[in-house]
């Protein structure tokens, strides 16, 4: 949180090597909790889990073991001398994914139930989780 003012504070070449490792550890951690990265957007990282099955409450335990992890590692990088805080949304629902485009095609989710995390990712505080 606080992302923007941060950036500001700082050249290019070090907000590209924060978010770079940053971006990095989250690919290392969906490999280890056995999730799928959707994509990133700007400051933002989207995965998921369970995308060809009904989730289950193991489903919804690894994404929250995910989130401390997530929170933990950002906590290890800074920026402007401050460390990364993050907000997480966790959310559970059907939706369509399907790849989109065709001069630099990409995976991406559709439905309302994809808008969910998101939102609930923006209503957060920092280095907390909303779940629904």
């Amino acid at each position: 949180m606080g992302f923007t003012g941060k950036c500001a504070k700082v050249g290019v070449g070090e907000v590209f090597e924060s978010i770079s490792t940053l971006f990095n550890a989250l690919d290392d951690l969906c490999r280890k909790f056995e999730l799928t990265k959707i994509e990133t957007i700007g400051d933002a990282y989207w995965c998921s889990h369970g995308l060809s099955t009904r989730a289950t409450p193991a489903d919804a335990r690894r994404m929250l073991r995910f989130a401390a992890a997530l929170r933990e590692v950002a906590g290890g990088i800074t920026i402007a001398g401050e460390s990364l805080q993050v907000r997480i949304g966790i959310h559970v629902g059907p939706m369509l994914g399907g790849i989109v485009g065709n001069r630099f095609p990409r995976y991406h989710l559709f439905g309302p139930h994809a808008k969910v995390g998101q939102v609930l990712e923006q209503a957060g505080s920092a280095d907390a989780s909303l779940v629904s």
